[in-house]
């Protein structure tokens, strides 16, 4: 314990722990600002020729229909396990490595499937928007149907149960039953 008070302490990390204690606070915002939408009584699209549209009308809003700011959150989310794992690698670094290569894992999963995906999408809206043939048009609303398929989905959760799976095991380092008597033997490395 006295290891993880001198680490907090420490002038170096100041900065990264503040960074990392505000960086939650302003995933959620950029979470719940796509709900706004639904206040504002934004559709969400159910056709492709309905995002086609919206992306033609504002591509700002649809971007953020689509949860493009998911990107960002999730990213930001980032620098509080970071964080996390400067100031606990003091009690168990062999967990807080784990931890954090599962965290990193999830976002790094995560942002690049979501990032592919929006990137795709701008893309598509692009070319049906200057497609000339009614077959062009076609191809492209099937494109759009295989980016957006329930499949898709699949690597974002895999990322979220990545970014659970290091919480779950920061949780088990810091596990407040134990912090006023010191760690588990089963976890604690100092022991």
């Amino acid at each position: 314990m006295e290891n993880l008070n001198r680490e907090m302490s420490n002038p170096n990390w100041k900065a990264l722990y503040r960074i990392g204690g505000v960086a939650p606070f302003i995933a959620i915002l950029f979470y719940m600002s796509q709900f706004l939408l639904l206040i504002i009584g934004e559709t969400y699209p159910t056709s492709p020729e309905g995002w086609f549209a919206l992306f033609q009308r504002n591509k700002l809003l649809g971007l953020f229909v689509l949860n493009a700011l998911d990107t960002f959150s999730i990213a930001i989310v980032g620098l509080m396990f970071l964080a996390l794992y400067i100031a606990l690698r003091q009690i168990n670094p062999s967990y807080m490595l784990i931890a954090s290569f599962f965290a990193f894992l999830g976002i790094a999963v995560f942002v690049t499937t979501r990032a592919m995906m929006v990137s795709a999408t701008l893309n598509l809206t692009d070319q049906y928007l200057v497609a000339m043939t009614e077959a062009q048009r076609s191809d492209l609303l099937l494109a759009w149907q295989a980016i957006t398929s329930p499949v898709r989905s699949t690597p974002a959760t895999t990322g979220f149960l990545f970014m659970a799976i290091g919480g779950l095991i920061i949780s088990i380092v810091i596990d407040p039953v134990n912090c006023n008597s010191g760690f588990s033997p089963l976890i604690s490395e100092t022991t």
